[in-house]
């Protein structure tokens, strides 16, 4: 998950277990039958909330459930087994690709519930929900190391995260591609977190009006690196066609 780049292999087995940096709750409520059944008009609604753990680059930690998420019996036994597995495809997705979900439309094989539609897609609808103040725009940014004789091309891919006009965070799909050797990744390490959080809080307007790259988005020693994720960062609001 992280942004920073190892500079040595670790001998710890022993997994990390990350804390959540925000966790963003949501629900939903729904009638626990189809709408072409004859007795929806006395069934009861039933509602699901869900809260969402990320890390402090907006990638899902953990998926936490509760309320009725499904009637007794059979449904509750379908949801039971199915759970877990169901949690954590979509712990699998980016908050993007939660959003693009349709609750509308037939779901992926992995998020559904033979039997008990209604329950999935109620579990749909509460991280929608959860994730609906929160926009996610994808951009690159491509250049050349200068002192580079051969001209190698580096590309950084980016997730930026938006709310409320300001910038939350960014994922850099490809941190490996970052920087082009380790003495360039131990400065990119060493100024990485004071660069997030220098983006982090910035108006994306003020950002957008940027008509040159400002010496507080750089880091010592890996200013094209910065540069770089600059140009992604404001690649992807720009095509992502940010409206204030």
């Amino acid at each position: 998950f992280a942004q920073t780049l190892p500079t040595s292999s670790s001998s710890s087995s022993e997994p990390i277990v990350e804390t959540p940096y925000r966790i963003l709750e949501g629900t939903a409520t729904s009638l626990n039958c189809t709408l072409t059944e004859e007795d929806c008009l006395e069934a009861e609604e039933d509602t699901i909330n869900v809260s969402i753990g990320l890390n402090e680059y907006y990638q899902i930690l953990e998926i936490d459930v509760t309320g009725k998420v499904a009637t007794n019996g059979y449904w509750k036994t379908t949801w039971n087994n199915r759970i877990e597995d169901m949690l954590a495809s979509y712990q699998a997705l980016s908050l993007q690709g939660i959003q693009t979900l349709d609750a509308l439309a037939p779901l992926p094989e992995n998020l559904s519930l033979t039997g008990a539609t209604n329950s999935a897609v109620r579990l749909l609808n509460a991280l929608q929900d959860a994730v609906k103040n929160i926009e996610v725009y994808e951009g690159s940014f491509t250049s050349d190391i200068p002192e580079d004789e051969e001209g190698t091309l580096y590309t950084t891919n980016v997730l930026v995260y938006v709310e409320d006009g300001q910038i939350m965070t960014f994922d850099i799909l490809n941190p490996e591609d970052i920087a082009s050797s380790s003495f360039y990744r131990n400065k990119w390490n060493e100024g990485f977190e004071t660069l997030l959080q220098t983006y982090r809080g910035y108006s994306v307007e003020d950002f957008l009006a940027l008509t040159e790259f400002p010496q507080n988005l750089s880091i010592t020693g890996a200013t094209v690196s910065a540069e770089r994720l600059y140009g992604a960062i404001k690649d992807a609001l720009t095509e992502g066609g940010f409206k204030p």
